[in-house]
């Protein structure tokens, strides 16, 4: 490399965030008078070659690199597309008419919370990639809504967007308990993220057994054998047997789990707890009823 030291530093952020170090052979200039004339001192083709030679990548690809090539080639970078998640994690959130004006809020404020805490920050920032949220609602099969769509949330900033994002969310529905067309819309909303993800899963809450359409174990099998987890949040309010019902019939694939809660007031606690569990890949041994 030919410059006054900044293509040593291009070419070193490079390496860090976009190459393995251990692949590459850097060969810069050199002080020594290697003879006259204005290109004296340099680095000539044989020194090249015999740093190659002696590399343990066995790579044969030699790139002569000048400052402005690597600045334009930094620019270009920095415009390129973001990687992909390492987790893309649907939240898919009761509004069935069982579910009170109070505790709608309840659960919606409790999501944003987890979004806001340290604890739920420091698992997100474990994640490679970070991690892509999307929210949606559902109560009749054809009143599930998204209410809050695809967002990157890789830190405090961008958790703290999101949870003011879903803060800003209103109701959209008041229906029947359709558990089974919830979790296949859920599933569905994973075509549509920037990126595909190495590990998809679904995060449904809900305060009552499916009492209308698809049923959510037919649905479950169905999510679970296109490489997708399924987790819930059983709210113990009206049917104190629901935390069973949700693990015979709707959560499934690896590792999945439910969280059980005696009522909406702990909802919040609750969901960053599992959230926290989920995210950091952790496995059933945590979920409890509180």
């Amino acid at each position: 490399m030919y410059s006054l030291g900044s293509s040593e530093e291009i070419l070193g952020r490079a390496l860090k965030d976009y190459a393995n170090r251990d692949d590459v052979v850097v060969c810069t200039k050199v002080h020594g008078i290697m003879r006259t004339g204005p290109n004296g001192q340099g680095l000539s083709r044989k020194a090249i070659m015999t740093e190659i030679d002696h590399s343990p990548t066995g790579k044969q690809w030699v790139f002569c690199v000048s400052a402005w090539l690597l600045s334009a080639a930094a620019l270009l970078a920095a415009s390129a597309p973001a990687t992909g998640a390492g987790l893309a994690l649907v939240l898919a959130v009761d509004v069935s008419a069982s579910v009170t004006a109070d505790s709608y809020l309840l659960q919606r404020d409790g999501i944003a919370r987890a979004f806001e805490n340290p604890r739920l920050i420091n698992a997100i920032s474990g994640v490679p990639g970070s991690i892509e949220a999307l929210v949606l609602e559902w109560s009749d099969p054809d009143r599930i809504v998204v209410t809050v769509g695809w967002t990157r949330v890789a830190d405090a900033d961008s958790a703290a967007a999101f949870a003011a994002a879903l803060r800003a969310t209103k109701r959209s529905s008041e229906g029947s308990t359709a558990i089974g067309p919830a979790l296949l819309a859920a599933a569905v909303a994973f075509d549509h993220a920037p990126e595909p993800a190495p590990r998809r899963i679904i995060d449904i809450s809900g305060d009552g057994m499916a009492n209308f359409g698809l049923p959510p174990s037919v649905a479950r099998d169905r999510i679970v054998a296109a490489g997708i987890s399924i987790n819930g949040l059983a709210i113990l309010t009206e049917q104190p047997w629901l935390e069973a019902y949700y693990r015979s019939n709707v959560i499934g694939g690896p590792g999945a789990f439910v969280v059980a809660v005696r009522n909406f007031r702990s909802f919040a606690d609750a969901m960053l707890r599992k959230l926290v569990q989920e995210i950091a890949g952790a496995g059933p041994a945590d979920a409890q009823m509180q």
